[in-house]
């Protein structure tokens, strides 16, 4: 899915997610980094980026998750020190996004307890909460399996000058939809390229599209299970 879904107009960025903080920093930096090129190329009126596919996803590489080297990590201190620069920064992005009208979409996938929550978290702790919304996206309802399955998202995309933000995706349609048999094999197929051509549509009206894939390995996942199964406020997950 990753290969397929990785294109020059909104390529992944894979996040290790064994380390909540070094993952929280890392989706902060390259939040940080996809703006301020994004706004950059708008201030010499560039076109966005168009390639066939992100170099760092390698195309031969049949998993590309294997790249990922889990063992990365971040002390408190340095954590602490980079959260607050990296937020600084963020928030005056904001407030050049406002200034001219850039409309910003953020997605989160990855595993379950991979920790998209808490990354959403403190990337929102900065933004003035006028200029961001949160869209959390679980089962579909009857009125949204009425319409095609992306409308339920293009009625949440993030107007001009706001950062929307979405926890899960359009790309459901390709993992949860199709392990479970909600979509029949030709349109989850198909959904590759709608999803491909979708987004490139929304890049062509100007929206800066910055999509994140949270990773862990097994016993990590196993691990925060457990812990959430004794922690009465994380039980409703």
């Amino acid at each position: 899915m990753l290969i397929h879904t990785s294109t020059g107009a909104a390529p992944w960025i894979l996040i290790e997610g064994d380390s909540q903080r070094y993952a929280r920093i890392k989706v902060l930096s390259a939040m940080v980094a996809t703006l301020t090129e994004a706004l950059d190329r708008r201030q010499v009126q560039l076109p966005p980026i168009r390639t066939p596919l992100q170099d760092h996803l390698d195309p031969t590489e049949p998993n590309p998750l294997g790249q990922i080297d889990l063992t990365q990590s971040l002390s408190e201190d340095d954590y602490k020190h980079k959260l607050s620069q990296q937020q600084a920064r963020l928030g005056k992005l904001q407030r050049e996004i406002y200034e001219q009208q850039v409309p910003v979409l953020a997605i989160f996938e990855g595993w379950d307890a991979a920790g998209k929550g808490g990354a959403i978290k403190r990337l929102t702790d900065i933004l003035d909460p006028r200029s961001y919304e949160v869209q959390p996206f679980a089962a579909p309802t009857d009125e949204e399996k009425s319409h095609h399955y992306l409308w339920r998202f293009w009625r949440r995309l993030p107007s001009a000058g706001k950062i929307g933000i979405f926890d899960r995706s359009w790309y459901g349609r390709v993992l949860v939809e199709r392990v479970e048999g909600f979509a029949t094999d030709e349109e989850w197929r198909r959904a590759y390229r709608e999803i491909n051509e979708f987004e490139e549509q929304l890049t062509r009206a100007g929206y800066v599209l910055v999509k994140f894939w949270l990773h862990i390995d097994t016993d990590e996942q196993l691990k925060r299970f457990q812990a959430r199964k004794e922690n009465p406020f994380k039980q409703y997950k």
